[in-house]
């Protein structure tokens, strides 16, 4: 049981180290989406490694592309299938771990913008409620 609690603890912790205000204290500025991509994503999302979709894969990436900016962004940053939380790395903020999506999506069809701060709002409190969900199924 502890293992199956350690990547729902990294994930809140990672979800509230990171929902913040970008403007809040002196902050380096986040890296674009393709840069948190080539550094973290590529691993998996390259090759399609342990079924993630393939970075460009249109039909792959079509359903999940439906489910909307917000509803993946915030879903797959709490982890899903086989992907953990923030790709693996808990310490990556909300904002990159949502420009990396954004890279993702458009590589494949979408269409979509970096998230301003009222987006990362939102798709923040869709991680939260995806890793209380995922807490009370261990349950």
């Amino acid at each position: 049981m502890r293992r199956a609690t350690a990547p729902l603890a990294a994930a809140a912790l990672a979800v509230a180290a990171t929902v913040t205000s970008p403007h809040a204290g002196a902050q380096a500025p986040a890296r674009s989406g393709e840069a948190v991509y080539q550094a973290l994503c590529s691993v998996c999302h390259a090759e399609g490694k342990d079924t993630a979709p393939k970075t460009g894969d249109r039909k792959a990436w079509a359903p999940r592309i439906r489910e909307g900016q917000v509803a993946l962004t915030g879903t797959a940053a709490a982890g899903i299938r086989l992907m953990p939380a923030r790709g693996g790395d808990p310490s990556l903020p909300l904002e990159e771990f949502a420009r990396a999506t954004v890279h993702l999506a458009n590589a494949s069809g979408a269409q979509w913008k970096d998230p301003d701060p009222a987006m990362l709002e939102r798709i923040a409190a869709v991680e939260m409620r995806r890793v209380e969900q995922l807490r009370k199924k261990q349950r």
